[in-house]
């Protein structure tokens, strides 16, 4: 992904740049991983669901900001912002109601149309 500007790399120094776009980053990944398990009743659906962001933990860099720049010697100071580390979760409280046609007056109205 390009970086928004005028920059380039000479080293572990960025500077100014006649190009536009020219300065690009490491390719971004990540792999989210999530499991359902629902358990119907009459009137409401239970969900169970574990998940987890960034499964391989990759250090993902976003451009934030040019702090300021060099005019001398066209050294430019960019800050980027480290995005999510691995973020597991668990959640067992999803309550859908489970309305049938039966249940609701003007669903039955609607499906005889």
């Amino acid at each position: 992904m390009p970086l928004p500007g005028f920059y380039c790399q000479k080293q572990d120094a960025y500077y100014l740049s006649d190009m536009r776009n020219a300065l690009h980053h490491k390719a971004y990944q990540r792999t989210d991983a999530r499991i359902n398990k629902a358990w119907p009743f009459d009137r409401w659906k239970l969900t169970l669901y574990a998940e987890a962001l960034n499964v391989f933990d990759r250090a993902n860099l976003r451009y934030d900001n040019l702090n300021g720049y060099d005019p001398k010697t066209g050294q430019a100071s960019l800050e980027f912002m480290d995005m999510l580390p691995i973020v597991p979760s668990v959640w067992s409280g999803n309550f859908e109601p489970a309305l049938s046609v039966r249940d609701c007056p003007a669903a039955l109205f609607l499906a005889r149309q």
